[in-house]
């Protein structure tokens, strides 16, 4: 979809399609910007029953000369206003516009006095980004095909330098977003390791990325056991992939992003039961976020330097598979007894947080992972767990997670989880509580034990990477959550 944004006349556009968002105070008064009260749209809106309340929609036919059609959303109440309700107003918009199967429409950005006319731009550019999504490129019949809206043009009231560039930055941000949607989509069968290395290599050809990827004989040379076992029953080899973004080649200080990337997760011989293995192409999750992370940093030009490493592997049922009762020893000279293989993300993840720690001594790590069912318990789809051994590290992918509407919440570490994943054989052992309690922190208490004194915060996405049910701007299927949570981190 293309973004376009304007300031001009409300009641002389010509468009078959407009979309108003409005507070239920605006309702009595409808004015573009600060100052131009719109007598005719208002006289219209007193006329029907639309009273402006979160959600409310009201489709209005030929409300002025060269205006199809005019749908109202509501935005509720003015000082109940949120960035993140015009982002929904967005995604209302443009789902409206295809049920009335039109290719373009105008959305105004109307401010209010808790958001600001760039907020509202911004906002509703990413609901109708995210909102017009679709992954529709196997249906074979038209009729079953939803025709994408092309453009959209945001109206307002003044337009400044300011605000276009917010919203070039938006449109960017979430192509990435999208793009790790349509990565964790497609069938498995076409997202190899092989492919999603090849994938990188690309990206790696863009200004100031380099990529690295590293093959089984580089993989044992580093002694990445870990990652390799994970890999072992698959006929495809394990990688791990390397993107080094350097946006500031002034400045010493280096973030590393880590993700899982198990392109297929059947659990091994500790096998994934029907109900849980259809979905099991989501469990790259955290590497793709990592990967369009780094894309989007390069497109953006980001002054920052960022390396991203993606441990990636497919875990399935082989003659060489690792088995329950084995002992690894990976890259950080730890033994770990596997205590059961469907728990091989934070193997995976073992190997590469300890790799990056002593090859690029970052100033800070942060990992994601679709790691653990029982984080969904705790936050089912609407949030991501963060595990955190630094306060201020943790406050700022907070703060992030509430600016971009990809929220986190914080749970603790205690000295306990750490006694969990002791081993009676080994060093530490892959599963934690031997009731299963407590699953997200002992899984990131395991995580802990491969980083040093380096400030480290790890994200649990299973639940929120991945949707059972299309809710506001998110359709069924893979989200794309982090990529806009770590941008704004990272750049803001």
């Amino acid at each position: 979809m293309n973004i376009r944004v304007e300031a001009t006349r409300f009641d002389s556009l010509k468009t078959p399609f407009a979309v108003f968002p409005l507070t239920e105070e605006a309702t009595s008064a409808i004015k573009l910007g600060k100052k131009t009260t719109l007598a005719p749209i208002t006289k219209r809106v007193k006329a029907c029953d639309f009273k402006g309340e979160t959600g409310d929609t009201t489709l209005l036919y030929d409300p002025t000369p060269g205006m199809g059609r005019l749908l109202l959303v509501g935005l509720g109440k003015e000082k109940e206003l949120t960035i993140e309700k015009y982002r929904r107003a967005g995604n209302t918009g443009v789902h409206h516009a295809k049920r009335a199967r039109v290719q373009s429409l105008h959305v105004v950005a109307q401010p209010y006095a808790k958001v600001s006319e760039q907020e509202a731009a911004v906002a509703l550019a990413e609901g109708l980004l995210l909102g017009g999504y679709d992954f529709d490129r196997y249906k074979t019949e038209e009729k079953e095909k939803r025709k994408p809206v092309k453009d959209a043009t945001l109206v307002l009231g003044l337009l400044s330098t300011k605000i276009r560039d917010a919203v070039a930055r938006a449109v960017i941000v979430c192509s990435n977003t999208l793009y790790v949607r349509d990565l964790m989509n497609e069938s498995t069968s076409k997202m190899s390791t092989l492919d999603i290395a090849r994938e990188a290599v690309r990206i790696g050809k863009k200004p100031l990325v380099r990529c690295k990827v590293y093959d089984e004989k580089a993989l044992k040379k580093l002694k990445c056991n870990l990652l390799l076992g994970v890999g072992a029953g698959s006929k495809f080899p394990a990688r791990m992939i390397v993107l080094d973004y350097v946006g500031n080649p002034g400045s010493k200080d280096t973030i590393a992003l880590v993700g899982k990337g198990i392109t297929f997760d059947s659990g091994g011989l500790n096998l994934k039961p029907t109900g849980y293995l259809e979905t099991m192409r989501m469990d790259k999750g955290g590497a793709m976020t990592v990967l369009a992370t780094i894309k989007c940093l390069a497109e953006l030009k980001a002054k920052v330097n960022v390396v991203g490493v993606m441990g990636m592997a497919e875990n399935m049922i082989g003659p060489g598979a690792q088995k329950p009762g084995d002992v690894v020893i990976g890259y950080a000279g730890k033994s770990v007894e596997i205590g059961n293989t469907d728990a091989e993300g934070r193997l995976v993840l073992g190997d590469c947080l300890a790799f990056v720690e002593k090859q690029y001594k970052p100033k800070a790590i942060v990992d994601l992972a679709t790691l653990t069912g029982a984080v969904l318990v705790v936050l089912s789809e609407y949030g991501a767990g963060l595990v955190s051994t630094d306060d201020k590290l943790a406050n700022a992918l907070e703060t992030a997670g509430t600016a971009t509407g990809e929220r986190v919440w914080r749970l603790p570490l205690y000295e306990e989880f750490l006694d969990d994943v002791k081993s009676d054989i080994a060093d530490v052992r892959n599963v934690g509580h031997p009731k299963g309690y407590g699953g997200t922190v002992t899984a990131a208490a395991f995580l802990r034990k491969f980083v040093g004194e380096t400030p480290w915060a790890h994200l649990d996405i299973a639940g929120t990477a991945w949707a059972e049910k299309p809710r506001h701007y998110i359709q069924r299927g893979a989200t794309g959550y982090g990529v806009r949570l770590l941008v704004e981190w990272l750049t803001r």
